[in-house]
Parts: structure tokens; C-alpha cells; sequence
């Protein structure tokens, strides 16, 4: 999915199903899901929302410069890093912001660059 055609949410839904949400469009089941900006900047978000079972999420080649988080996760999510992405967070927010106690695993061979705002951390 591409980011610059809006922000997207993943989340599990009560199935213990991936699903991702874009936009206005409808909820679709996905495994193994690809998030990309095809490295051109976008302002659009990326919410990722684990549940029982965890989210898994690759990030290749995204590049999000935000006003809020550029990436918030809850529940226990895996990033996995592909290809060279940059995350760009506003003020008080982190580049990953992880809003709860889930676990948050992040693997993968690419590079990921994660900036805070004012008073945020990177991740």
C-alpha cells in the first residue's frame, strides 16, 4: 500500500486477521502487508494497531515528514525495515511512537532514520 494516497491503519480484527484500512475505502484482510512512499515525502500517517495476536508490518522506502507521530503503534507489532525510510514526527511526538505496553519488535536489513519533534524521542 501507498501511503501517498493516505494514511493507512492496520489493526487486528476480532477474527485475530490482519486488516488495513485507507482512507475512505473499506477494510481489507492483508498478511504480510508492504507499506511505501516510493521514497517521496508524504505527510500522511501510518497507525498500527496489534492486538492478541500481532500486527507484522514492512516498511520499504517510506518517507513521512508529520505534524503528530509519523508512526504510532499499540498492542504487540512488528516493523520490518526494508530499502531506506526516513520518519519525520511534530512536536511531542516520537518518530515511532509506541502508545501502550505491547511489544515492539523491529527487524529487517534496510536503514530507518527516526526523528522526534521538539521534546520527542526517535523512537
Amino acid at each position: 500500500m501507498n501511503l501517498k494516497y493516505g494514511s493507512i491503519t492496520v489493526y487486528i480484527g476480532d477474527d485475530g486477521k490482519q486488516y488495513a484500512k485507507q482512507g475512505e475505502n473499506d477494510p481489507q484482510k492483508r498478511g504480510n502487508l508492504q507499506i511505501t512512499t516510493d521514497g517521496g515525502r508524504t505527510d500522511n500517517t501510518l497507525t498500527i494497531e496489534g492486538g492478541t495476536t500481532g500486527a507484522k508490518v514492512t516498511l520499504s522506502n517510506v518517507n513521512i515528514n508529520a505534524s503528530g507521530a509519523a508512526v504510532s503503534v499499540s498492542g504487540d507489532v512488528e516493523l520490518i525495515i526494508s530499502g531506506t525510510n526516513t520518519l519525520h514526527s511534530g512536536t511531542n511526538h516520537a518518530g515511532v511512537e509506541k502508545i501502550d505496553n505491547g511489544t515492539l519488535t523491529i527487524s529487517g536489513s534496510g536503514t530507518l532514520e527516526a526523528y522526534g519533534g521538539q521534546g520527542g524521542a526517535g523512537i
